[in-house]
């Protein structure tokens, strides 16, 4: 399976086999996805000994993130596809966190998505499973600051934390920044729903 994401920071693609990560890279933020995605997909097939051909499926981010991030991504992963033949998985970041992070209770997945602006859901894992009590919605900074409280978990990508208040929240726990990763656990381990919509999420106006 191969993995991309590359809506979020620099993007992140991997490629797994019987359910093992053999191998993965996070893109270089200074450089555009359209130029990073490509080569990084190549590289990582070359150094395996592999090409397309030994993958049998995809799994990619519709989002969210930048918008033009999300595009690359699935243009790319479709472009794979249909070139080889392959089993191709849309699904949403913030649910492919949500379904693998292992959180009990009501817990909020926080995502950048632009300069000052964030995405978050919020989600009840239960005994009868994961719900989704929100849509994405759009957040400022500032507003993120006055929503965390002592009540629900916050699970926040790296470059959220990053735009944070130092010691801003005991509430809020960092995440991976590979969410390749959470994207295959997600299509192989949990019914995650699949959607061919990208999911755009605008700034907060």
């Amino acid at each position: 399976m191969l993995a991309i994401e590359s809506a979020i920071g620099g993007g992140s693609v991997a490629l797994f086999s019987n359910g093992r990560r053999i191998d993965g890279m996070i893109g270089s933020t200074a450089m555009s996805r359209a130029e990073d995605l490509l080569p990084n997909i190549d590289l990582l097939l070359k150094r395996n000994a592999l090409s397309i051909s030994d993958v049998n499926e995809i799994v990619v981010s519709n989002g969210p993130g930048s918008f033009t991030g999300i595009r690359i991504g699935l243009a790319t992963a479709m472009g794979l596809a249909a070139a080889g033949n392959l089993r191709l998985r849309r699904v949403s970041a913030l649910e492919a966190i949500a379904w693998t992070c292992g959180r009990q209770g009501e817990f909020v997945v926080v995502l950048p998505v632009g300069r000052e602006t964030v995405c978050i859901q919020t989600f009840v894992r239960s005994n009868d499973g994961l719900t989704s009590v929100t849509g994405p919605e759009p957040l400022g900074i500032a507003e993120l600051i006055e929503t965390t409280n002592d009540d629900v978990i916050f699970l926040v990508h790296p470059l959220v934390q990053d735009m944070l208040p130092k010691g801003n929240s005991d509430e809020l726990f960092r995440i991976e920044s590979d969410i390749s990763n959470y994207l295959k656990q997600a299509a192989t381990k949990h019914p995650i729903r699949e959607s061919n919509e990208p999911l755009f999420v605008g700034k907060r106006k």
